[in-house]
């Protein structure tokens, strides 16, 4: 039972949310363009980044495929 309450905990929150935006959508019709295009040019690079710098690198580990971007 506690596992079903945690995982509430975090589903219904989401589900409120994407319905709030929904809604919204639906009636007000936003240009989403303009955000859009910075999601696609900075935030999503940024969170490649940030995935790529919490993990450590090892040059050993990656030398074949260091090798292979070189052709």
């Amino acid at each position: 039972m506690e596992l079903l309450a945690r995982i509430a905990q975090v589903i219904i929150p989401v589900f409120l949310i994407v319905g709030i935006g929904y809604v919204y959508a639906r009636r007000a019709r936003p240009e989403m363009g303009g955000f859009n295009r910075i999601m696609l040019d900075v935030l999503s690079p940024l969170i490649v980044y940030t995935a790529l710098a919490g993990k450590e690198f090892r040059w050993q580990d990656h030398v074949p495929l260091l090798g292979a971007g070189r052709c």
